[in-house]
């Protein structure tokens, strides 16, 4: 059992799950998943270590981070932000050149803040830290989004 925000006493990942309308499958791989249901991001992850870290490297960013609505090893509960989103996958950008330039400032904050205690693991242990083949390890490069600037989307 575990407590969570919008139910007055604790309820199960399947209670969570069968009281949802809609459970999106945001990524998954063989040892780590991401749902959304409703306003509520479940990272559930087999590596301990990589929940872990991620923790301790959002609370030390110099950016907004999700609110961590509860944690139970192997699930993470993150809420979503607030917001809008700049795009869609597969959709043209409607999202103004000033939203573009406010989400790039607040990138820039991060690359630039100082890199963490762990930094100094060697590459081998690094893919450890974030789950295989996200979007954070796989994502557009910087060449990907300068095009798709040029090209208005």
């Amino acid at each position: 059992m575990i407590a969570f925000p919008y139910f007055a006493a604790p309820v199960t990942i399947q209670e969570i799950l069968i009281i949802m309308e809609k459970v999106e499958v945001v990524v998954a791989h063989h040892d780590c998943a991401t749902l959304r249901a409703g306003d509520v991001f479940l990272k559930i992850d087999a590596g301990r270590t990589r929940t872990d870290v991620e923790v301790e490297a959002m609370a030390m960013a110099p950016v907004p981070t999700p609110e961590i609505l509860w944690r139970k090893p192997p699930v993470l509960a993150l809420a979503a932000l607030r917001g809008k989103a700049l795009g869609r996958l597969g959709e043209p950008s409607t999202a103004s050149p000033a939203a573009w330039a406010a989400a790039g400032a607040v990138l820039r904050m991060l690359h630039d803040a100082p890199l963490p205690p762990w930094h100094s693991l060697d590459q081998r242990r690094m893919g450890d830290v974030e789950c295989p083949g996200s979007s954070v390890d796989h994502g557009p490069g910087r060449g990907h989004l300068a095009s798709m600037k040029e090209s208005g989307r």
